[in-house]
């Protein structure tokens, strides 16, 4: 038997939801209440949860106006940070070391890219490097070591047009953010050398030809933390 709580006057629950999760996975289930009474469980499928989401989504919309973007479904994992209050979109997201496109002057390929940390704000995409990808508050960010890049850690988007990027829900302006970067050419004309600790053109190249992991001792630190670019 479920008690009703006196402080929310004739109210009475319906529903329960239980969250369960490890490192590799997550499962919700729910249960019915009827007359105080619990029900079975039963699992909850992702067009529950989607349904749910956009349920209380549209609830928010409605009561604060200036909620102009969200998710289309669930907020994806890799999301740190996001603003739904600002009228253009402030977000930041993780992107896990991974092998992708790098498109050079006078090549092309592909190279295991470390673990970044892109911030969007204002109109202007920035990305970070960090050595973990245990993501905290207070994870220490390192220079992208990639041409392309200002000293401020501003992507150059060439004659891209960042604003047209961004359209849609935050998941498509991720997806176009991540294209644009991945798919964009880089130059040494725009390169930072105090970026890595070694000669990062050569290393970018040397990764073209291998399969090796972005050597981590390389990456320079920004004497930033995680937090500091949450604002």
């Amino acid at each position: 038997m479920i008690a009703s709580t006196t402080d929310k006057g004739d109210l009475l629950p319906v529903l329960e939801m239980i969250f369960y999760q490890n490192n590799e996975q997550a499962f919700v289930e729910y249960a019915e209440i009827k007359n105080l009474k619990r029900q079975s469980y039963k699992p909850v499928t992702y067009e529950g949860l989607d349904y749910l989401f956009n349920k209380i989504k549209k609830k928010i919309n409605k009561e604060n106006t200036a909620v102009t973007i969200g998710f289309r479904n669930i907020i994806p994992r890799n999301v740190l940070y996001f603003d739904t209050a600002s009228v253009l979109p402030h977000i930041v997201w993780f992107k896990k070391a991974h092998k992708n496109t790098f498109i050079f002057m006078d090549g092309k390929g592909f190279i295991n890219y470390p673990h970044l940390i892109f911030a969007l704000k204002n109109n202007v995409l920035k990305v970070y490097s960090t050595k973990t990808a245990n993501i905290n508050e207070d994870t220490e960010l390192y220079k992208a070591p990639f041409p392309n890049v200002y000293s401020g850690s501003n992507i150059c988007m060439g004659t891209i047009n960042l604003s047209k990027l961004i359209n849609g829900d935050y998941d498509n302006i991720i997806r176009n953010m991540e294209q644009a970067f991945f798919g964009s050419k880089f130059t040494a004309e725009l390169m930072d050398e105090n970026r890595s600790k070694s000669n990062t053109i050569s290393t970018l190249k040397n990764l073209l030809k291998t399969e090796l992991p972005y050597p981590k001792k390389t990456l320079v630190s920004l004497k930033l933390k995680l937090k500091n670019v949450l604002r």
